[in-house]
């Protein structure tokens, strides 16, 4: 009779259940936020607006300078974080960014989202869940907007843009032509500088892109208010800046006040 050494046994039932053990770890680190967290409205203050956020994949909240902590609402892990601090009652955050247009390897997760199962009330819900990449005309609303606390976010870090880049530029020393509208522009070489009298502190900075150069990738920003800066993203033919960046920047303030 051959007695086998008790190891013989005991080291494939731990490597297995180690095994059964990280696949449920992780099944638990992936699994979504419940039904309630998915459906209520969250409540944050920004720069001392009152906000309610639904639990959108678009969304990413923080609460620090720079990078953390943070909350992307499209992972689980970090969806669920943000429930469980909104569920005593607002938090206090530094910075909101809306991602309308999602990447292509984002696409297809965001479109099958709780959040885009059903129709919302929102305005920017349809550019969100139901637009197609190469669907015409193109959104008028920005790709990526950003709003976040003056003087408790590093905005020149994490998006290389600031609400005031308008007073760091001094676009005085510059060349300028008027487009109408109130729309002046600036240049410097590589990058085209556009500032609107509607709108005291605008500035975008854009450059020429697509297979002609004939559309500028812009980002904008100013002081939403004397607390509140946003910052922006968007594309548009050059030929049509006067006339685009003002249906943007509408676009841009309708995200803000539909989360109010």
């Amino acid at each position: 009779m051959v007695i086998l050494p008790a190891t013989f046994f005991t080291v494939p039932v731990f490597v297995f259940g180690l095994f059964f053990w990280q696949q449920a770890n992780l099944k638990a680190h992936r699994a979504p936020p419940s039904a309630s967290c998915l459906t209520r409205l969250h409540p944050v203050v920004l720069g001392g607006t009152a906000l309610t956020l639904p639990l959108a994949p678009a969304f990413s909240v923080g609460q620090g300078r720079e990078y953390d902590p943070s909350y992307p609402l499209d992972v689980n892990e970090k969806a669920r974080e943000f429930c469980a601090k909104t569920s005593a009652g607002p938090i206090k955050i530094t910075n909101l960014t809306a991602r309308l247009t999602p990447d292509y390897t984002r696409h297809l997760t965001v479109r099958r989202s709780a959040f885009c199962a059903s129709v919302k009330p929102y305005g920017w819900w349809h550019d969100l869940c139901r637009r197609e990449h190469d669907d015409n005309p193109p959104s008028d609303y920005p790709r990526e907007v950003s709003f976040y606390v003056l003087g408790e976010y590093n905005s020149r870090k994490m998006h290389a843009f600031s609400s005031d880049e308008l007073e760091r530029l001094k676009v005085d020393g510059l060349t300028a032509e008027e487009l109408g509208r109130g729309v002046r522009r600036f240049g410097d070489g590589h990058y085209s500088y556009f500032t609107r009298r509607d709108v005291p502190g605008y500035l975008a900075r854009c450059y020429a892109t697509g297979p002609m150069k004939t559309d500028l990738a812009c980002v904008a920003g100013y002081r939403l208010t004397s607390r509140i800066g946003i910052i922006y993203e968007f594309l548009t033919p050059a030929d049509t800046f006067a006339e685009k960046s003002a249906s943007f920047d509408q676009r841009a303030r309708q995200v803000f006040d539909s989360l109010k």
